[in-house]
Order: structure tokens, then C-alpha cells, then sequence
């Protein structure tokens, strides 16, 4: 963070003060998160900065994501994921993360209402629409054929999922 030097008194440091506490937002605690390597420390740090940002859904749906997959703790990982979409109703990609979520639990009656949700607010994010029609692929059998040829055009297209876990939909 950019310190400033003034020539003057405590009137500047408050000011400095002020703007350090305005300046940081979620990224810089996801960008610390995503560089610790120990999943407890990992831990706090996702809390603190849910603490300082509390309606950062990026900021609430990865750390609902990292308790999934990392640790492993399913309830209170389910309960990010609805804080995250009561904060952002419409975000795409943590509607389908919840989706897929839900499948892996089997609760496809569910699971369909937030897999509607994110297609509709994909906005042709190819990567996005790649997970999204792969669970389609892997739970519901009565779009087999769609998910296929969608995928399929997708591919051709460049889509990736590099990092991204299927695990729990295979």
C-alpha cells in the first residue's frame, strides 16, 4: 500500500489513517488467501476479511467454495453459499457452484431452480457454461444429447477448466 509523506501533522496521519481503511477491499484478502498454504490460516483470513467486507458475495462464495472442496466442512460450506446468493441473488457462477453443491447432495429438485439461475446469467461465459452444461450432462439424463453438443461447441470454442473439480458430479 502507497504511504504517504506530509509535512505536517497529526491532521495528515488521521487522513492517511482514513484512506488506509477505504483503500483495501475483498481481493486483497482473496489474493492472501490464495497464497497461504496452511487451510487454517487460509481460514482466518477468509474471516477477517468477511468481517471487514461482509457483502462482498466474491469474497463469501469463495470462501463457501474453499470450505467445500479444501476442508471439506459441507453444512457450513452450504451456508456461505446462500449468504453469498442472498448478497448477490444473480451471480452466475456461485449459483451454479451452489447447484453443483446441491447435485453432489442429491438434491436435484433444488439443485434445478439455481442451475436455471446461473444459465440465465452466464452471459456467454464459455468457461462458466461448460460447468454448468457438464452438470447437465451428469445428472440429468433427459439432456444427455444437448449437454453433449453444447459442450462439444464450447471445446471448439477454447472453453477450459483448468483447476475446476468434478469430482463430486462423477
Amino acid at each position: 500500500m502507497c504511504r504517504f509523506e506530509f509535512a505536517s501533522g497529526s491532521e495528515d496521519k488521521d487522513l492517511i489513517k482514513s484512506m488506509e481503511d477505504i483503500l483495501p477491499d475483498w481481493w486483497s484478502y482473496q489474493i492472501k488467501a490464495d497464497k497461504e498454504k496452511d487451510p487454517e490460516k487460509v481460514k482466518s483470513i477468509y474471516r477477517d476479511g468477511i468481517k471487514k467486507f461482509p457483502k462482498s458475495s466474491e469474497l463469501v462464495g469463495n470462501y463457501a467454495n474453499f470450505l467445500k472442496t479444501i476442508r471439506k466442512e459441507y453444512d457450513e460450506a452450504e451456508k456461505y453459499y446462500k449468504k453469498a446468493l442472498d448478497i448477490e441473488p444473480n451471480h452466475a457462477a456461485f449459483n451454479g457452484k451452489y447447484a453443483s453443491f446441491l447435485l453432489a447432495k442429491n438434491n436435484k429438485n433444488l439443485a434445478n431452480k439455481y442451475l436455471d439461475t446461473a444459465f440465465k446469467y452466464a452471459n456467454n461465459r464459455e468457461n462458466l457454461l461448460s460447468e454448468l452444461w457438464f452438470y447437465c450432462l451428469a445428472h440429468y439424463p433427459e439432456f444427455r444429447n444437448q449437454a453433449i453438443k453444447e459442450l462439444d461447441e464450447l471445446l471448439k470454442n477454447g472453453a477450459k477448466s483448468i483447476g475446476w473439480i468434478f469430482s463430486d458430479n462423477i
